[in-house]
């Protein structure tokens, strides 16, 4: 298969420098010619820690506002790992919706992060050929970080792989034997009987009837540190970069990377959305520009995971009437402002001709990210709108882009 088959030109690259324009030709033939990207096979999980005693909050956040449900805690080297699992009918396999993975301390060392809430990890890769990975994170000089100290060190050296946390991107990459069950990696005995979390009381089914699963899964960086995380989830991943689309008015530039198409797994690896100031924050008083806020954000939490997006489908209606308002995501907003979970302000976007309409929830501290409803119509195959995204700057749109997943 050639490498245009598997990659499209980017879009935008014109909008980064030229020196970038070169490093990522340099590094997507490094990769044809040795990423073992056929063996690739999903996200088993999406990898968190959070402080003891926190589990109750993350399980009433996960549950209350996605379609997830825990399933399982096992006790492995100093830590209790709580997964959830897919909780939505409109999922075929499990294998559509990664876990989410939380790893407690049983001591109280390493909890969470900034504030002692939820600190996200990485992404944990399922690969049918782990030897090939390891021969080409060896090539790249990274993989005698992999069995490092901490946290990686609960999960199966022999079936499992791990890269350094990137200084640029502030998370870790890592692939596990497809063969094997994440819960059989990481257990190590018995957990205690009253590890379980309690249920949200207010996560009834019909909240999360009808959520599709993961839309795209959204991360933040500092502007200075765009480039290098860009690069290095080309290179350490199964990703490329897919679209770079540019917002001046908004001080903000959104990033999109996806697996190939080629790629029989693609439907298993949501689309990355990276975004980051266009202006560095110490630029911003010079140049007139205000901060979108993503600077602040990274300042605070890391850079890393800021939202998981949710995609909301229209239930067909009764008695084969049209579809109309209220939109399904805006009952899902009411049903969950009900159940006491706050949002940041109200949904906008699309009046259900085209488009699409999101809403954003308030961050969970303890689950470590923001929730996001995204609601598509019409032909629309985008992330965002223009408009859309200058409402939640508060600024005046003048931009055309819509960053298409087309």
């Amino acid at each position: 298969m050639t490498h245009s088959a598997l990659v499209p030109p980017v879009e935008g690259v014109e909008v980064r420098s030229a020196a970038f324009a070169g490093q990522l030709q340099q590094v997507r033939k490094h990769k044809r010619r040795h990423f073992p990207l056929q063996a690739c096979r999903g996200i088993a999980a999406l990898v968190f820690l959070c402080r003891p005693g926190g589990l109750n909050a993350v399980r009433h956040s996960l549950e209350a506002l996605g379609p997830y449900r825990w399933c399982w805690t096992v006790q492995g080297a100093g830590h209790l790992w709580h997964a959830f699992a897919n909780a939505s009918p409109l999922l075929a396999t499990d294998g559509e919706l990664p876990l989410m993975l939380y790893g407690e301390p049983r001591h109280g060392a390493g909890a969470g992060g900034a504030g002692g809430g939820g600190r996200y990890l990485g992404e944990l890769l399922r690969l049918e050929d782990l030897a090939a990975m390891r021969d080409y994170r060896s090539g790249l000089g990274g993989a005698g970080a992999c069995s490092g100290a901490g946290w990686r060190a609960d999960f199966d050296p022999d079936a499992t792989l791990w890269s350094p946390t990137g200084r640029a991107t502030g998370t870790s990459l890592g692939f596990m034997d497809a063969r094997r069950s994440l819960r059989e990696l990481l257990e190590r005995g018995p957990a205690p009987t009253a590890a379980e979390p309690h249920a949200s009381a207010d996560a009834p089914a019909a909240a999360v009837a009808t959520l599709r699963g993961i839309d795209h899964l959204g991360l933040r960086t500092h502007s200075q540190d765009l480039e290098l995380t860009l690069l290095s989830r080309v290179l350490e991943s199964p990703y490329d970069l897919w679209t770079i689309y540019p917002l001046p008015t908004a001080n903000f530039t959104s990033n999109i990377l996806r697996v190939p198409a080629a790629h029989a797994g693609e439907d298993h690896f949501p689309p990355l959305v990276i975004g980051a100031n266009s202006v560095p924050a110490l630029l911003e008083r010079v140049s007139g520009v205000s901060a979108m806020g993503f600077e602040r954000f990274v300042a605070e939490h890391g850079a890393g995971l800021h939202h998981v997006a949710y995609r909301v489908m229209e239930p067909e209606p009764a008695d084969g009437a049209a579809a109309g308002p209220p939109w399904e995501l805006d009952r899902l907003v009411a049903s969950r402002r009900a159940a006491g979970h706050p949002f940041a302000g109200d949904p906008i976007g699309s009046n259900g001709e085209t488009g699409l309409r999101q809403i954003f929830s308030a961050r969970s501290e303890e689950a470590g990210f923001t929730t996001e409803y995204i609601q598509l119509f019409g032909s629309f195959k985008g992330f965002f709108l223009p408009t859309n995204v200058t409402a939640l700057a508060g600024r005046p749109q003048a931009d055309s882009a819509q960053g298409s997943r087309a």
